[in-house]
């Protein structure tokens, strides 16, 4: 169950997504490729990678972008750490884009990635929050009004 703080971060989360703010994800993904990094789903479709920081303990996003384009304040907080939305996109338009994939590492350290369901590095909450972002996102993208 969803409580007021986690609804409201979830609501700030996704406006970061979509709104086109400044360190928002349709910003920084306007500067990346399809396909690239990101590669393809199996059934075809091209994605894209949107690189963020988050809080780790509340699942708040904090800035999307590479890293060279994210404030140091940002990068070096403790209770920050990375991720990656990998987002398909399809062309056809039956439906525009879905996270396929959520990728999570710890902030500041070089290691292969975990996923955000099983990592041990980020609290019980923050992940809930996060995994509540992309079915809410992903429920706007399937009806095309991403």
């Amino acid at each position: 169950m969803t409580n007021a703080l986690q609804t409201e971060i979830i609501r700030e989360n996704l406006e970061l997504m979509v709104l086109g703010k400044a360190g928002g994800m349709a910003n920084s993904l306007h500067k990346e490729s399809m396909g690239g990094n990101a590669g393809y789903t199996r059934d075809g479709h091209p994605c894209r990678g949107a690189n963020f920081h988050f809080d780790r303990n509340t699942g708040e996003i904090i800035y999307f972008g590479n890293c060279q384009n994210v404030p140091a304040t940002v990068k070096t907080a403790p209770q920050n750490a990375e991720g990656t939305f990998r987002i398909a996109i399809n062309l056809s338009r039956q439906w525009r884009s879905e996270i396929v994939e959520a990728i999570y590492r710890p902030a500041r350290i070089c290691e292969m990635p975990e996923s955000i369901a099983s990592t041990p590095y980020i609290s019980d909450s923050g992940r809930y929050v996060l995994l509540e972002t992309i079915k809410a996102y992903n429920k706007i993208g399937k009806a095309g009004n991403i």
